[in-house]
């Protein structure tokens, strides 16, 4: 493998790791409410889920940071 494809790899990797670290961050466990209904009669609710608060810009940096990700990958 030469420099410039272990360079891209290694730019690739950190930046999706980064990522990772973000969308960590961003769901913390202790952010989602807990709902246990009172009787199996109860309404049903509409699930919330923690990584609603995300971004639409944040999830297509991490989506393009996947695909630099695989696309390096797929040069090795």
């Amino acid at each position: 493998m030469d420099h410039n494809q272990q360079e891209l790899r290694r730019v690739a990797e950190q930046a999706f790791l980064e990522s990772l670290d973000q969308l960590s961050a961003s769901i913390q466990p202790s952010e989602v409410p807990v709902v246990v209904p009172s009787s199996s009669n109860a309404a049903p609710t509409e699930p919330t889920a923690p990584f609603c608060n995300i971004s639409l810009d944040a999830w297509e940096e991490a989506a393009a940071d996947i695909e630099a990700f695989m696309k390096a990958r797929e040069q090795e």
